[in-house]
């Protein structure tokens, strides 16, 4: 059949309407205007705030779940969130948080007082293979009280400092009691409404202590390769995705990022108890021959900032002020002084990359060998996988390891007592065995004392003599960023990582 001239006409006009109304795939978004497709770098290992082993489900858990505290919007200072204020006693052995009234968990029920107290006393009595974090979080607790409704006192054994930051963690989110370890119900600003291999569904909670956050949707998705994040925000398929910093999207002028100090270390450690590094000026001498900033530049520019003592930039205690700089003829001077007789140092490694070191454990011990080695040291480096690599350390193999660690509650007891104080040493958590009885001192009193400034000092005495001992090398922490799309406004990177999106919208 032959169509006529006005048919064709009209026919072309149509698809030519169409192509300009259906853009292109890659410059279509996924998702409505109204909600947020988040990619994440990896797989969240659990959606149960209470089983949380990594740093993975951060940015899911920390938008569902809520504690007596939270973390401040990008900083690692604590606030109120199931709890409007608290006290503690003189001696520091009373707690007492006020809770908000009316607070809902999102399937209706009531949260208050007795349900934080159940929800703290079945993660204490189930221990923890169910719940790692329980002893670790309310450890110091000797009993819980609820006077009222809206009251909880918690009674110490002990005075304990730290306890603020620990409820803080995304590990002490409050959850319904009564809930199942598969299907747990927390009370944050939103809730989980689905859950597939391809993505995790979040809807906003309405009765939300500060009402419905903003964003009608939240979808969250893992995508593990950095090039493949970058492509999905450049194709508008995601409006945020993680571990992507300036460097990454430099090139891209659609693109910002937003980037904060991670609380973590990377460090090399030596075994203080046993030769050859008992002997400080061999400890001090490595460490003079180590030059982080040039590690830095070669390795990961852009993703970590230098460490000079344990403390991360932001955390209590932190100091610019001492450090032991790089100084190689320094380092050959005690390396002589110590007749150190040329026996070679096996450096313990591990495969694969860590949050603090990107750049993977064989490639680091490489580059500090070639500076141990341009001051007089002789390095061999073993190497294992992460498991293992924690087993050759408590094994003591070697002479000196690598290592890191995240930390859990931006506290400076959490680096300090719990990696460096003697009584770590049997726990396995103070790989170096250092052991110095007035640093001892210095931390147990530290995290007995409430005081701001008390503490400060206390931790900078510490670092002072920490220091100058040389049990580590401290080469640097980690910078948490993200890369989002310019419409998308009110993020605010968290230390512990993640973003909290109750008040982040689109415009």
């Amino acid at each position: 059949m032959r169509l006529s001239f006005h048919a064709i006409l009209t026919a072309v006009i149509l698809l030519l309407a169409v192509a300009v109304l259906v853009k292109p795939e890659s410059q279509q978004p996924v998702e409505a205007p109204d909600s947020l497709v988040y990619i994440l770098k990896a797989e969240p290992t659990t959606l149960d705030p209470r089983r949380i082993a990594d740093e993975t489900p951060i940015p899911v858990l920390i938008n569902v779940y809520e504690g007596l505290l939270r973390f401040r919007p990008g900083s690692s200072e604590v606030e109120p969130a199931v709890a409007h204020k608290y006290e503690v006693s003189g001696d520091g052995r009373r707690w007492t948080f006020h809770l908000r009234k009316n607070l809902r968990f999102h399937d209706g029920t009531r949260l208050d007082a007795v349900a934080v107290k159940s929800c703290i006393e079945q993660q204490l009595n189930a221990g923890s293979k169910l719940y790692p974090y329980a002893g670790y979080i309310y450890g110091a607790v000797d009993k819980i009280d609820t006077p009222d409704d809206l009251t909880l006192v918690l009674h110490l054994r002990y005075p304990y400092a730290p306890l603020a930051k620990n409820l803080a963690t995304p590990a002490a989110a409050i959850v319904k009691p009564s809930t199942e370890p598969d299907r747990p119900v927390g009370a944050g600003p939103y809730r989980i409404t689905e859950v597939t291999e391809e993505m995790i569904l979040l809807e906003p909670f309405p009765e939300y202590r500060t009402g419905a956050p903003r964003m009608d949707r939240v979808v969250f998705k893992t995508i593990t390769e950095a090039n493949a994040r970058l492509k999905a925000l450049q194709d508008k398929k995601a409006d945020i995705a993680e571990g992507l910093g300036l460097v990454d999207t430099i090139g891209s002028r659609q693109l910002q990022t937003v980037e904060l100090g991670g609380l973590d270390l990377s460090y090399l450690a030596f075994y203080t108890n046993r030769k050859p590094f008992d002997n400080p000026l061999l400890r001090q001498a490595a460490a003079l021959a180590i030059d982080r900033n040039a590690i830095i530049r070669e390795l990961y520019p852009g993703e970590v900032v230098p460490a000079h003592t344990p403390l991360p930039p932001g955390v209590l205690g932190h100091t610019s002020k001492i450090e032991m700089a790089y100084n190689p003829e320094e380092a050959k001077r005690l390396l002589s002084e110590a007749a150190y007789d040329g026996t070679e140092i096996t450096l313990v490694t591990y495969n694969g990359t860590r949050p603090y070191n990107p750049a993977g454990g064989l490639a680091l011990a490489d580059a500090i060998a070639v500076q141990l080695e341009q001051v007089g040291f002789k390095v061999k480096i073993t190497a294992y996988e992460w498991e293992e690599c924690k087993e050759a350390i408590r094994r003591q193999d070697g002479d000196a390891f690598l290592f890191g660690w995240i930390s859990d509650n931006a506290d400076p007891d959490d680096f300090l007592y719990n990696l460096l104080s003697t009584p770590q040493i049997a726990t396995g958590m103070n790989g170096a065995r250092y052991s110095n009885a007035h640093v001892d001192a210095l931390l147990t009193r530290a995290r007995q004392v409430p005081d701001r400034e008390t503490r400060t000092r206390l931790y900078e005495q510490a670092q002072e003599i920490i220091v100058k001992d040389a049990p580590w090398v401290f080469l640097n922490h980690s910078i948490h960023s993200a890369g989002h799309r310019p419409e998308l406004h009110g993020l605010i990177i968290q230390p512990t990582g993640g973003v909290y999106l109750a008040n982040v919208y689109k415009k």
